[in-house]
């Protein structure tokens, strides 16, 4: 038997160029269909990943002097964590996370 593949191929967007056209440049001679949302994170804290797709969560500190991100988890949190998840679930657009509403539905 053999196997016919119907996929096409993706890569893992980190890539380690600081000039958008370098990277641009890798992905469309190599594989130029591919599904790619590259971050550049030589260009700075915000093309990292985790900070561009938590935009949007509640309590998110981007901590630009310490070049860091991290989740403030003093206090009560639990209203903000429960409307940002009643949003989430009701279709509201909540930042990035929105994202992951319009490819479930």
């Amino acid at each position: 038997m053999e196997i016919q593949p119907r996929c096409i191929a993706t890569a893992i967007g980190s890539m380690p160029y600081a000039e958008p056209s370098r990277a641009m440049d890798v992905i469309f001679s190599t594989i130029p269909d591919a599904p790619i949302w590259p971050q550049l994170s030589k260009r700075g804290l915000h093309e990292q990943m985790e900070i561009q797709y938590s935009e949007g969560m509640p309590r998110v500190v981007i901590d630009e002097a310490k070049a860091r991100m991290y989740f403030n988890t003093g206090g009560d949190y639990s209203e903000d964590l429960a409307a940002f998840y009643e949003g989430y679930m009701a279709g509201e657009d909540t930042g990035d996370c929105s994202i992951a509403i319009y490819i479930l539905q």
